[in-house]
């Protein structure tokens, strides 16, 4: 597989480690990227950082649901790692960064995990639990911006508001057609 740490610059900042991360991650470069995330993890807990954690722990979260991380199932399979429980171990990784999210009310963070949560759940073939998850991340989205006003939300084109968004996908996975799912935002 070659040498998996090549072009990976040295940084003692978490952030930076995540930033780092996330483009291995793109890259498909599975085993810098989670040292980084785990080198961010011990940094934010060392430093007492509920937010930093929360972030780094959304990173796992990313981690074990990509292409990087199916690209080295072999690798980790034979060093004794459970692979075939990824898609529960990247729920586990955003709930833990939802927990840091809501306990520090940084509501934005919530959102995001619950969105990536609900499309996790939909990989493993769990339509009923991304309803769930789709509908928080909209709460949490309006306690953000009920809290910041003037933050602008980055959205996928064609959308024009995250309440937009999530409407498409509770449609799109007939979610109004599952039990306790309500039609109102």
């Amino acid at each position: 597989m070659g040498c998996p740490y090549v072009g990976v610059i040295s940084s003692n900042d978490p952030d930076v480690k995540l930033s780092y991360a996330e483009d291995m991650i793109d890259a498909r470069r599975a085993i810098p990227a989670e040292e980084l995330i785990k080198e961010a993890i011990e940094i934010y807990k060392e430093r007492g950082d509920k937010v930093g954690l929360a972030k780094a722990y959304r990173y796992y979260g990313g981690f074990y649901k990509s292409e990087a991380f199916e690209r080295y199932k072999a690798f980790y399979r034979e060093r004794g790692r459970d692979v075939d429980s990824h898609l529960d171990e990247s729920l586990t990784y955003y709930q833990k960064s939802v927990d840091l999210y809501k306990e520090t009310q940084t509501y934005d963070g919530a959102c995001s995990s619950y969105f990536y949560m609900a499309w996790v759940s939909i990989k493993k073939g769990n339509e009923s639990q991304a309803c769930e998850y789709f509908v928080k991340s909209l709460e949490f989205h309006k306690l953000h911006m009920k809290a910041h006003p003037d933050s602008v939300t980055i959205l996928p084109k064609g959308f024009s508001s995250w309440e937009e968004l999530i409407e498409y996908d509770l449609k799109e996975f007939n979610c109004y057609d599952q039990p306790n799912q309500s039609q109102e935002f």
